[in-house]
């Protein structure tokens, strides 16, 4: 801010210009430093797109250039509240043959394209930044309040947006000190409206309708349905903002038909998705909740292109915001690397599997999605269900038929032998199980993962570990193999159990077809392909298939009081008397503390607080 404010200091003539289909903040800005460039004694023009009627209480009109803009020689240019020089409009002529370039603005998008950036996305407006900026120029005066307050009003909604903070009250405050009609300029800003506006806005919400149940309301507007009703584009201000308060929409898009044809304006609005994204896909920019863009072409194109793009952007944010896991079928043939990847290209989300399945295995493969990845450990720590085929007579260097063939021996036990030597690795008939993990496994010895030695023809000693067999029965008997289904604790290798039961039953023996029908909480009959997975994406209705992550790690509630919200998103341990609870939450439980319909973290009770273990939520 130094630089700018210096160079105001130097220059004399000043240009001024906001974006395209101007709004309060862009003319409060612009009219706001006007007023107080003036009140230095500078010289300055404001150029703007002509605005609607209801921004006339905003003090500072008389700055407007009224003549052609092709020979005016532009000093500085000073581009306000907007995020890119093409959002100018008709002024980007202008701030391309300004001798000296200044960009102030609050969205997030913006690069700082000019030669002077003061960028800040936190700020709640392009007006609030102004004001602090007249603040090391000039003393402000009532009219300059006016101009900063009503740009205020206009971008954070009437005070209402989340971009609102603690100092944009307190700069409010002190506007209003300052002598000015706070309550005309909020009334004519947030209430007021023509006659033609309100009928506008009738039709317009008559026209609209709802997609992904309910999660989108959109509707648009002609220029032959405006001129039926006596009205102007004018009279359109508030119709999205009045559709995204729809309960259940988390968006909502209206385009309607300018002037100029073929030109359609695109207004979009958002309760999370980011709004900003789709705005840049179509050429204009924005905010993340509040964007739009001006579309060549058809209204019925525009609508088409919009609602593709705001569909794929639900789909993005509910990955994002619900974290989750897809309980994926995987198929044989594909790595659970594979997975990952191909449901990372998918999904357009961080995604991470909760333990490996061999290549030639099928089944269940957990994948966590989004910031669920972060409790990956906790599902992979969970108990599994196998079944597996024993090839009986064989062995093999890598455990299953895939592998080079070591020996053959005859087969010369029968059923009753099988089934004991199966019962006897039970855990209720031999305690834990010290289990050899196969050389080709990813299991790590000094660093070095088993497979990777195993494929350059080593083989060394590996230490036993401890497994458990809850339970193991032999499923089905055929010539020369069996089925057995095998339930088991973490980091159990099925074929290392298999060649240890052929070894017991002095034959050896090999695995050969391998499904995992359960891991944990997540079952084979609810698993989805990913070729289910690719069609859900493709339709936008991936969410249904994302079980949220309390559901399938089910520690309890607690529900974090207002006084203890800041604490909790802030990764703060929280006081106990600052959440409610179904039951009481012993020292050493886990819970999820839950706010503002968010999961915002896994919790564990230290004492008499909650301290966070994994955070999903945070500020």
């Amino acid at each position: 801010m130094n630089q700018i404010v210096e160079l105001i200091h130097q220059r004399e003539s000043f240009v001024l210009g906001g974006h395209s289909g101007p709004d309060g903040d862009a003319i409060g800005a612009c009219f706001g430093l006007a007023l107080a460039l003036e009140k230095m004694g500078k010289k300055v023009h404001v150029v703007l797109e002509p605005f609607s009627p209801k921004y006339n209480v905003i003090p500072g009109r008389r700055f407007l250039y009224p003549r052609p803009l092709d020979d005016f020689f532009v000093d500085v240019f000073i581009a306000l509240d907007s995020a890119a020089p093409e959002r100018l409009g008709s002024a980007e002529v202008l701030f391309n043959n300004a001798q000296v370039t200044v960009c102030i603005d609050h969205h997030d998008t913006n690069v700082g394209f000019a030669q002077f950036n003061l960028i800040d996305p936190k700020a709640s407006s392009t007006s609030e930044m102004v004001f602090r900026l007249i603040e090391c120029l000039t003393e402000p005066t009532a009219e300059i309040a006016s101009a900063i307050y009503a740009g205020m009003v206009d971008d954070t909604g009437g005070f209402r947006y989340i971009a609102t903070r603690k100092s944009t009250m307190e700069i409010a405050a002190r506007l209003m000190d300052m002598g000015i009609s706070f309550t005309e300029i909020y009334n004519e800003l947030m209430h007021k409206h023509r006659f033609s506006a309100g009928k506008a806005m009738g039709l317009a919400l008559m026209n609209s309708a709802q997609s992904l149940d309910g999660r989108i309301v959109y509707s648009h507007m002609t220029r032959d349905m405006l001129a039926g009703l006596g009205a102007d584009p004018s009279d359109l201000d508030g119709v999205v903002e009045f559709m995204m308060d729809t309960r259940g929409a988390l968006a909502a898009v209206f385009v309607y038909e300018r002037h100029a044809a073929p030109q359609v304006k695109v207004s979009l609005r958002s309760q999370g998705p980011n709004m900003a994204r789709v705005a840049a896909a179509l050429g204009g920019g924005g905010h993340a909740l509040a964007a739009g863009a001006t579309f060549e072409g058809s209204i019925e194109d525009a609508m088409e292109r919009a609602l593709d793009l705001v569909e794929q952007e639900l789909m993005v944010y509910t990955m994002e915001s619900i974290p989750g896991v897809i309980n994926v079928y995987k198929e044989k043939g594909y790595t659970s690397h594979d997975v990952v990847a191909i449901l990372r290209k998918v999904i357009g989300n961080k995604v991470g599997h909760t333990g490996t399945l061999d290549p030639d295995a099928e089944g269940v493969l957990p994948i966590c999605i989004g910031r669920a990845t972060k409790l990956a450990d906790y599902m992979s720590s969970a108990d599994k269900t196998y079944v597996a085929e024993v090839v009986l007579g064989i062995t093999t260097d890598t455990g299953d038929m895939t592998g080079t063939e070591l020996s053959r021996k005859d087969i010369t036990c029968g059923q009753d032998e099988i089934t004991a030597v199966v019962d006897s690795f039970k855990y209720d008939n031999r305690g834990e199980y010290l289990q050899i993990p196969p050389m080709y496994s990813a299991v790590k010895i000094n660093g070095k993962k088993l497979y990777e030695l195993a494929r350059k023809g080593k083989t060394i000693e590996r230490p036993a570990r401890p497994v458990v067999i809850h339970d193991i029965k032999v499923l089905e008997f055929c010539e020369g193999k069996f089925t057995i289904e095998v339930k088991c604790s973490k980091g159990t290798y099925i074929r290392s159990l298999c060649m240890d039961i052929g070894e017991a039953l002095g034959c050896g023996a090999t695995m050969g077809k391998l499904t995992r029908t359960r891991s944990g909480y997540f079952a084979l009959e609810d698993a989805y392909k990913l070729e289910d997975i690719k069609v859900a994406a493709g339709d936008y209705s991936l969410n249904s298939l994302v079980l949220p992550v309390d559901q399938v790690i089910p520690y309890p509630p607690a529900f974090i009081k207002a006084d203890g919200y800041v604490l909790a998103i802030n990764g703060n341990s929280v006081p106990l008397e600052f959440v409610e609870v179904n039951r009481p939450i012993e020292i050493g439980d886990k819970c999820w503390i839950k706010g503002q319909g968010r999961i915002i973290g896994l919790y564990s009770r230290i004492g008499n607080k909650l301290r966070p273990e994994v955070m999903l939520w945070s500020k």
